[in-house]
């Protein structure tokens, strides 16, 4: 799995489409907010800045950490994210400035896999060790090797 930002125009162009018309919340990755997370399907995003704040660049830069989506219940991967994270997820805690973002935007069922793919493929988060991809083939007859 590639990370890191796309240097791809049409992964953005393809993003821009699957991002219009949804609208994104985010709460810190902690229990607290939970009923601020929508219990409905959607898409969610794990982002973190660096912990070097002496130097004004450094201090701005926000990632992408993880992305996911819950065809059920955004509040019930929040807590699960919460409570019991991924490998991934307590690594990035360790060295990025605490406390993670959790950005969520509900969808339709439909959507998700569209949606989700669009943000993997853009910003490449580092945390995500599956892509899940689609291979498109068509079989044929067998032939002898």
């Amino acid at each position: 799995m590639r990370n890191g930002w796309s240097l791809v125009k049409e992964d953005w162009k393809r993003l821009v489409v699957r991002v219009a018309g949804t609208n994104w919340g985010h709460v810190s990755l902690d229990p607290l907010y939970r009923d601020t997370v929508p219990d409905s399907a959607g898409v969610y995003m794990i982002c973190a800045s660096t912990r070097i704040t002496n130097q004004l660049v450094f201090s701005r830069l926000y990632e992408v950490v993880y992305a996911g989506q819950e065809g059920a219940s955004l509040r019930r991967r929040f807590l699960e994210h919460c409570n019991r994270p991924k490998e991934e997820i307590k690594k990035a805690c360790d060295c990025l400035r605490p406390p993670l973002d959790y950005w969520f935007t509900t969808a339709p069922l439909g959507e998700l896999d569209g949606l989700e793919g669009a943000v993997i493929d853009c910003f490449g988060p580092p945390a995500n060790l599956v892509r899940k991809l689609t291979i498109k083939a068509r079989l044929g007859p067998a032939e002898p090797a």
